[in-house]
């Protein structure tokens, strides 16, 4: 039996967040969300940066802060410093509650270069698709994206927990860590050949984590580098949907991957567009000139040009952002033309590309036999290997309420032995982690 849980009827405070980056994730931009610039202090949390990818454009970055609670001129005047300091001139304060004199404030905003925007918190304004000008959204994905951004903060919570409360465990903190300088630190390097350098240094400095996450479990060194998961582990997470430390390590490592694929689309799109301030190719040291694209693995360079040219790769950070949070990672086989309709109507990929958009992962990111598992007689879908289980829940449920009229499982047409049963385990793990 299918499990259930609900969003919040009004999201409140980092719902709220959740619900504005929902909003904008579902219009077709790319979402990073709670982005910290720690040094010896965090000096400032960003709630939202969106990115826009459009054909033969540079990628166009907005800064968006939300303030569900009390605002003022303050928190204008600070998304001006925080602009300022970041380079970006697109900023936008959304608020929730209108002051007497809005109009006073959206014009002195207006002037210091800060869009305003009050989108009061009640039924009528959530389900309307008007959030922000020119960016429309389904009620139906945006809740659905609410449900993913939740997923992460249960999944990030439960691993601060366990570095809190099992600190001898290497693994948490590696984790914790990993996710960080992925989600956050790199994005403070403007440079992109810098940010896929060191992105692709934190990927090496973490090769095979969830082998090393999965041994210290069962008492083994974090340190060594070992070839398999323990199968009791692997066949508890990928077999019969249990939530295990391997659920987190998944999650930050195609967190990882993404990173490196929006880090490889802007580079190519800031050169082809020449917007030095972005690539700054050439470096001096100890008075020798060299290229930094020097500083990138050759497997990145040779990835990226066999896929550079195909018509639509400057959607693909859109496409996999998609693919991975809210389709989970898989196609069901018995409605793939429906799945490339729906997969083409969310990230602007004509149907024909969507093959190029899955097979460039497999290109920037070789994997042993392949990323995809096969729909087989027991499971007709195919699906990502090593997938964080729990979107795969959320990817079953966008599926119950976008291919039935009464929104049940049961009323999906599949084969496949226990092709439905999967997607019922897979609801039901994120039904667990989110209750």
């Amino acid at each position: 039996m299918a499990k259930s849980v609900s969003l919040p009827e009004l999201p409140k405070d980092v719902e709220f967040e959740d619900y504005v980056a929902a909003y904008l994730q579902a219009a077709g931009f790319f979402i990073e969300k709670s982005v910290i610039d720690r040094g010896e202090a965090e000096v400032l949390e960003l709630d939202i940066i969106f990115t826009n990818y459009v054909e033969n454009k540079p990628p166009f970055e907005k800064l968006i802060e939300v303030k569900s609670g009390g605002w003022g001129f303050s928190e204008i005047f600070k998304m001006l410093g925080w602009g300022q300091y970041l380079n970006i001139k697109n900023l936008t304060l959304v608020v929730c509650q209108e002051k007497p004199n809005q109009e006073f404030y959206v014009r002195k905003a207006n002037d210091i270069g800060v869009k305003l925007i009050c989108h009061p918190n009640d039924e009528e304004h959530i389900s309307r698709s008007d959030l922000l000008e020119g960016a429309h959204a389904d009620s139906v994905d945006v809740s659905c994206w609410r449900f993913s951004y939740w997923m992460e903060r249960a999944l990030l919570k439960r691993l601060k927990d366990k570095k809190k409360s099992l600190k001898n465990r290497k693994s948490y903190k590696a984790m914790d860590d990993y996710y960080h300088d992925i989600n956050s630190s790199v994005f403070f390097s403007k440079n992109v050949i810098k940010r896929a350098d060191k992105l692709y240094t934190l990927y090496k400095l973490y090769p095979n984590l969830s082998r090393k996450v999965a041994n210290e479990s069962v008492g083994s060194d974090f340190d060594y580098d070992y070839e398999k998961i323990p199968s009791h582990i692997f066949n508890n997470t990928f077999y019969h949907s249990k939530l295990t430390d391997i659920t987190l390590s998944t999650f930050i490592e195609h967190r990882s991957r993404i990173a490196i694929l929006k880090a490889a689309v802007d580079f190519t799109l800031f050169k082809d567009n020449n917007v030095q301030e972005r690539i700054e190719e050439e470096a001096n040291y100890f008075g020798i000139n060299f290229s930094l694209k020097d500083l990138l693995p050759e497997t990145f360079l040779t990835a990226l040009d066999s896929i550079k040219n195909e018509p639509y790769f400057y959607r693909y950070p859109v496409f996999w952002q998609n693919f991975m949070w809210l389709f989970g990672g898989f196609v069901l086989n018995d409605y793939k033309d429906d799945e490339y309709q729906l997969l083409s109507k969310k990230t602007g990929i004509p149907v024909q590309e969507i093959d190029s958009a899955l097979a460039a992962y497999e290109k920037l990111f070789p994997f042993s036999n392949g990323w995809f598992k096969e729909a087989d007689g027991n499971s007709n879908i195919k699906q990502m290997k090593m997938m964080c289980l729990p979107f795969m829940g959320v990817g079953a449920n966008l599926r119950r309420m976008n291919y039935t009229e009464d929104q049940k499982f049961e009323s999906l047409n599949l084969t496949g032995n226990y092709t439905k049963s999967d997607l019922v385990a897979w609801n039901n793990l994120a039904v667990d982690v989110l209750s």
